[in-house]
């Protein structure tokens, strides 16, 4: 559920993505994962789903954005 993306050239940092998919009980398996991980300090640069995921993707968004 976590990828690691580059942005290219060299010295620059990778980016963190959430990827969180679809399904009832996938979703409520999620917001236990992403609490967990904010909780070891672990955030994304960027968030994506489809279904529930797109959900809780906008909620974490919502709650993590500047």
């Amino acid at each position: 559920m976590v990828e690691k993306l580059s942005e290219g050239g060299s010295g620059s940092r990778l980016k963190t993505a959430f990827v969180l998919a679809g399904g009832g009980s996938f979703g409520a398996i999620q917001v236990g994962m992403l609490q967990s991980l904010a909780a070891h300090g672990v955030t994304a640069d960027m968030v994506v789903g489809s279904s529930v995921g797109a959900m809780n993707a906008a909620y974490y968004a919502g709650m993590h954005s500047s």
